[in-house]
């Protein structure tokens, strides 16, 4: 039996259904990092061929005393331990009414945790499915503009619902639930799956996401549905 995936979440713990990984930071490649965006659409829209919403930083220093991990909540001052930034996200909007967490630096998606992709010189957070033009719930999407392929995850928070693109990898049947970085591909599953394992397991299954609308199980398999009003989202099981 397999639980929720364990997506590598510090603040979508809720979204999850048992405990989440929290992002691990790392500082952007050497050499600086790319311009700031100045901020993006609210309405969780793709501007970006990514389906990547802009994130501009609210010009608060970094604090060089203090811890953060990626998407905690921040405020205009600042707050975020460095090398992290206080950004501006449309999607984080979805659990924060202020939108602004903390987000790491980056020059590629190389730099980000696996939720994020890198746009304008932050790790941002990248919408998916049909209202974002960026792939298909419950199947693939693109991490941003750099070529890189994921998996539209849905969540639901506050009786509201939301998607968020998942960076894949090259993993066979098995792969790492704590996996949070993209260091190693062979721990992170292909784009359309996702990793599920029993709470507290490092080792786990990539499973097939699924609708039973545009995207359905291989033979022998069905769909758990997790969400049955649109988008309908699931997994295949069996």
């Amino acid at each position: 039996m397999t639980s929720a995936p364990r997506a590598a979440l510090s603040l979508f713990a809720l979204l999850c259904g048992t405990a989440c990984l929290s992002i691990s930071v790392q500082p952007a490649s050497a050499g600086g990092v790319g311009g700031r965006s100045s901020g993006g659409n609210t309405s969780g829209q793709s501007n970006s061929s990514g389906g990547a919403t802009g994130s501009g930083t609210t010009g608060g220093a970094c604090l060089a005393n203090e811890t953060s991990l990626q998407l905690d909540p921040c405020g205009d001052a600042g707050e975020c331990g460095c090398p992290l930034d206080c950004a501006r996200d449309p999607l984080a909007a979805a659990i924060f009414p202020e939108g602004r967490v903390c987000e790491a630096p980056c020059r590629t998606d190389a730099d980000c945790a696996i939720l994020t992709a890198c746009v304008g010189g932050i790790c941002s957070l990248v919408a998916c499915g049909a209202d974002a033009g960026n792939g298909t719930y419950a199947f693939g999407c693109a991490m941003g503009d750099e070529g890189g392929l994921g998996s539209c995850f849905v969540g639901a928070v506050d009786g509201g619902r939301f998607s968020l693109c998942v960076a894949g990898g090259d993993a066979g049947s098995s792969c790492d639930p704590t996996a949070a970085e993209r260091a190693i591909p062979s721990s992170l599953c292909p784009p359309g799956y996702l990793c599920y394992a029993p709470p507290d397991s490092n080792q786990g299954a990539c499973e097939k996401l699924c609708d039973d609308v545009a995207t359905f199980c291989p033979a022998g398999q069905t769909c758990a549905i997790e969400f049955i009003a649109a988008p309908k989202y699931g997994h295949c099981v069996g």
